[in-house]
């Protein structure tokens, strides 16, 4: 099969559990972003002769998911995180959804297994409406040139998706949508997916730094609304979560070169 997956990773030995559902005869392409060597050396066994290794010395996502990209044999490419393992059948879906398609938006199923990690599933599920999100996301390396000659921002300690999704409604380009889930994630708890929020909140005051979007800080009110309606909890939750992405945004101060802005 003409695809690549890219998986990016720092130490999560849980590739191996992701790296063993792929069902299908297609390259893997994992980039070690930071990591030791001796979970580079770990990853390396984990790998077939056909597939493809990559080293960043800096911890960073956004340059990672590049290199992957960038250094991927195929056009076809789905990018994965280490926290999930696909479901049978879902890469055909996404080599099928790229065949006339520049980006395919993967259904997420967030495993819970605790009384936390339910509400953080059900929010979650929920998702952003009219956006394909990591970490489930077919990406066609032609799209690069329509959307301003990139894949993902490198100055962007986060949200580069986010912003992956603004450029591409900038210029008209909409995406595939696999309705059936194509993975499984990890159960959060709430400290995991709060942590997850102040760190958006960051991506976005770093967005607003470098002038990538006018828009300052924004809280996920279709969301929140879903959520009250499940019930106080849910709701309370939620607004904690918007609280957390408020902090991350209004508090983190940008570090240009030496100097913090």
């Amino acid at each position: 099969m003409d695809l690549s997956v890219v998986i990016c990773t720092y130490d999560d030995r849980r590739i191996n559990d992701l790296i063993k559902s792929i069902d299908e005869n297609c390259e893997v392409v994992v980039v070690c972003n930071g990591s030791n060597e001796e979970y580079i050396n770990y990853v390396k066994g984990l790998l077939k002769e056909k597939d493809k290794f990559f080293y960043i010395p800096e911890k960073s996502l956004s340059k990672a998911r590049n290199v992957g990209t960038e250094g991927a044999t195929y056009d076809k490419t789905v990018h994965i995180d280490t926290d999930c393992v696909f479901y049978k059948g879902a890469l055909r879906k996404y080599y099928e959804a790229l065949e006339n398609n520049l980006v395919v938006d993967g259904k997420v199923e967030y495993l819970y297994n605790d009384k936390q990690s339910k509400i953080v599933s059900i929010m979650r599920s929920m998702g952003l409406p009219g956006c394909a999100l990591c970490p489930s996301i077919g990406i066609n390396k032609k799209v690069k040139n329509k959307i301003g000659g990139y894949f993902f921002n490198e100055k962007l300690t986060w949200v580069e998706d986010a912003d992956l999704n603004y450029r591409m409604k900038k210029n008209n380009i909409g995406f595939a949508v696999i309705d059936t889930p194509t993975c499984s994630h990890a159960p959060l708890t709430f400290k995991q997916d709060l942590k997850s929020a102040k760190n958006y909140g960051i991506g976005a005051k770093i967005r607003v730094h470098y002038k990538l979007r006018k828009k300052g800080v924004g809280f996920n009110s279709e969301v929140t609304k879903q959520m009250k309606k499940l019930g106080f909890k849910y709701w309370l939750y939620a607004l904690r979560w918007n609280l957390h992405y408020a902090f991350g945004y209004y508090f983190h101060k940008v570090k240009e070169g030496r100097k913090w802005i």
